[in-house]
């Protein structure tokens, strides 16, 4: 077995044809949608393994929202993992998303440049581009070993003007040779995406969804997302895991069986994880425990908790 990730995972031909690749129809598909929802692995894993009942409450909510969704390159690379392997399950759900007619985009990550690209001259995108990439730029990160290996890429990092778009596209390819087991490389480059696409004027707020179970990762793209200054944009993403997902389709009646409610809670192991949420008696929000059962019950009371990442 490969130690290595790979960008096209072996049985990629079964979920070829449910795919939009083309950069153009990328393009109109993104600009013409009322929400976009950047998918992560962990919640695509998740969500697979779910009866196809809630599977199709999953897809009526983004069905009335008039979403798309966008697989970057990065987490197909992630769904593959080390055998370079699709699971049957994440196939099944892709597939079954896609006959519901909602639009799935691998979304290759240097499309973004060519995205605000459409509204800005290059040595702006440039620009955007590095805020973004330094909003990411942590010691622990992936991007910040690329920076390390490649010292070519430096002038992302540095106030020097970047006069054309190859240094940019090369970092997109350079660091995804990087991915490792275990890291946040696939947060970190939906965040990056997102925190660019929040600079487009003509798109409403709210309209760029991040789907992500990764708490880590979630958090850094949150923090990165509040770095940008209200005078430059005063939109917002907004970042859902699995429990505050579930929660959304309470409140908006998608979903209001406690039996489907603990199900796609114990999906995403929520009885090994602290949540953070605010009780309705709450001055500040906190991390909270429960079991599945436990958070179903409190989700179906109005009012009595919040999640809030």
């Amino acid at each position: 077995m490969s130690t290595r990730y790979s960008e096209i995972p072996d049985n990629y031909d079964e979920i070829k044809s449910i795919l939009i690749t083309d950069y153009n129809e990328i393009e109109e598909a993104v600009f013409s949608a009322s929400s976009c929802f950047f998918y992560d692995a962990c919640s695509i894993q998740f969500h697979s393994n779910v009866n196809q009942i809630i599977q199709e409450k999953i897809s009526n909510y983004f069905i009335s929202k008039g979403g798309i969704l966008l697989i970057t390159k990065c987490v197909l690379m992630e769904l593959g993992g080390l055998s370079h392997i699709l699971q049957r399950k994440e196939v099944n759900y892709l597939k079954f998303l896609s006959s519901r007619n909602i639009k799935i985009i691998l979304f290759d990550e240097k499309y973004i440049y060519d995205l605000l690209a459409t509204e800005y001259q290059n040595s702006k995108v440039n620009e955007i581009f590095k805020f973004a990439v330094r909003a990411f730029n942590s010691k622990a990160s992936i991007i910040h070993t690329t920076f390390d290996a490649i010292p070519e890429l430096q002038p992302i990092l540095h106030d020097v003007e970047i006069k054309n778009d190859d240094l940019c596209l090369r970092f997109f390819s350079e660091v995804l040779k990087n991915k490792e087991e275990g890291d946040n490389l696939g947060e970190e480059l939906i965040g990056v995406c997102v925190f660019m696409l929040l600079y487009l004027t003509g798109e409403e707020s709210g309209k760029f969804t991040v789907i992500s179970d990764d708490t880590s990762g979630s958090i850094k793209i949150n923090k990165a997302l509040q770095s940008i200054p209200v005078h430059i944009t005063n939109k917002k993403a907004l970042i859902l895991s699995t429990p505050r997902f579930t929660q959304y389709m309470i409140k908006e009646c998608f979903i209001d069986s406690i039996t489907e409610i603990e199900e796609i809670l114990s999906s995403c192991k929520i009885d090994e994880k602290y949540i953070l949420a605010l009780g309705k008696n709450d001055l500040f929000k906190g991390e909270y425990k429960h079991t599945a059962h436990e958070w179903a019950e409190l989700l179906l009371m109005p009012n009595e908790v919040t999640i809030m990442l």
